[in-house]
C-alpha cells in the first residue's frame, strides 16, 4: 500500500474534488465520463438530511437531560449512609421498604447512558429505514409511518426520568395575619436519594417568601418543605413553584396554588390604632364632664 501510494501516476482525492474538476485538464479519454459514472442518486435529499439533523438534536438534548438527572440531581453523599427502611412505616405502606438494589449510585449513570443510548440507536435507525423506504409507500403508508416515526421513545424516557421527582403543591391558603407558612412536599420515587433546589414565586410584592431551598429526599419518601409567608396587605394572588437541579436548572412541571389574604389589622399598625382610638374616647369622655352648659339648658 505503502508503494501504491508514493506512485507518480496515482491521486487520492474526494469525490468533490473529482466532481469539480475541469474537463480540459483530463485526458481524452476520461472527459465528460466522471459525471456520468457518478449516480444522481446515490447522495441523501435535502429533506431527508434535514429531518436526520433534527433527529440527533433531540436525541442529544434528551441524553443532556439523562446526564443531568446522574450528575446534578443525584443525592451522591446521601446514599454513602442509606436509610433503613425495613420498619419505616410509609415504606411499608408504599410497599418500598428496603430491598436488595441491583447496582450501586455510583453505576447508575452508565446504566441509564448505556440503556439511553441503545434506545437512541434504535429509533434513529428504525426512522432512518422508513425515510429511505417513503418514498416507494403510498399515501396511506406514509401516512402511518410519520405515526410510527413521532413516537419519541428517546425523549419519553428521558421526560419520565426527570418527572419521576415531582412537588405535590398544597391546597388554596388563606391567611388572616402577616405571618404564615406553606407547607410543599416533594415525592421521589426513585430507589436512590436526591437533592433538588425548590423554587417558589408569588408574583406580588405584598407576599413575600424564601425563593430558592436547597431539599434532600430520601429514596422512595417524601420530603415536606415549609416556606414562612409575609404579608402587607390584603391581596390574592398566585404562587407558582418548580423545581431546579444543583445547577439551578428547572426540571419538572410547574406547580401553583392560591393564596388569599384577608388581613385585617397588622402587628404594629393596629397596635398604634388602637391606642389611638383609646386616647380619643378618653378625650371625648374628658370634654363631656368637663365642657359649660349652656344657660338655657
Amino acid at each position: 500500500m505503502n508503494a501504491l501510494e508514493q506512485s507518480p501516476w496515482l491521486s487520492l482525492s474526494d469525490l468533490q474534488t473529482m466532481a469539480n474538476t475541469k474537463q480540459n485538464a483530463l485526458p481524452d479519454w476520461k472527459k465528460n465520463s466522471i459525471m456520468r459514472e457518478i449516480s444522481r442518486n446515490s447522495s441523501i435529499s435535502a429533506n431527508i438530511t434535514k429531518t436526520r439533523r433534527s433527529c440527533l438534536n433531540d436525541l442529544s438534548h434528551s441524553r443532556k437531560d439523562v446526564l443531568r438527572f446522574t450528575k446534578n440531581i443525584l443525592d451522591y453523599s446521601a446514599a454513602k449512609h442509606p436509610h433503613n427502611t425495613e420498619g419505616d412505616a410509609q415504606a411499608l405502606a408504599k410497599q418500598t421498604a428496603k430491598t436488595k438494589k441491583l447496582i450501586s449510585i455510583k453505576d447508575l449513570e452508565k446504566y441509564l447512558l448505556r440503556l439511553y443510548d441503545d434506545i437512541s440507536l434504535h429509533e434513529f435507525t428504525n426512522n432512518t429505514i422508513k425515510q429511505q423506504n417513503s418514498a416507494k409507500t403510498t399515501a396511506h403508508s406514509k401516512k402511518n409511518n410519520k405515526s410510527c416515526i413521532s413516537k419519541n421513545t428517546a425523549k419519553t424516557f428521558a421526560n419520565t426520568l426527570m418527572n419521576g421527582i415531582r412537588i405535590i403543591p398544597p391546597h388554596d391558603i388563606t391567611a388572616v395575619s402577616e405571618t404564615a407558612s406553606m407547607p410543599i412536599t416533594i415525592s421521589n420515587t426513585y430507589s436512590y436519594p436526591v437533592q433538588v433546589y425548590l423554587s417558589a414565586n408569588t408574583h406580588a410584592m405584598e407576599i413575600v417568601t424564601r425563593r430558592k431551598t436547597l431539599v434532600k429526599i430520601p429514596a422512595n419518601s417524601e420530603t415536606q418543605v415549609t416556606l414562612p409567608l409575609r404579608i402587607t396587605t390584603s391581596i390574592h394572588t398566585k404562587a407558582t413553584f418548580v423545581l431546579e437541579d444543583n445547577q439551578h436548572r428547572v426540571f419538572a412541571k410547574e406547580q401553583s396554588t392560591l393564596i388569599t389574604s384577608t388581613l385585617q389589622i397588622s402587628d404594629k399598625s393596629g397596635t398604634i390604632i388602637i391606642v389611638f382610638a383609646f386616647i380619643l374616647g378618653l378625650l371625648g369622655l374628658w370634654r363631656q364632664f368637663h365642657r359649660k352648659k349652656d344657660p338655657d339648658e
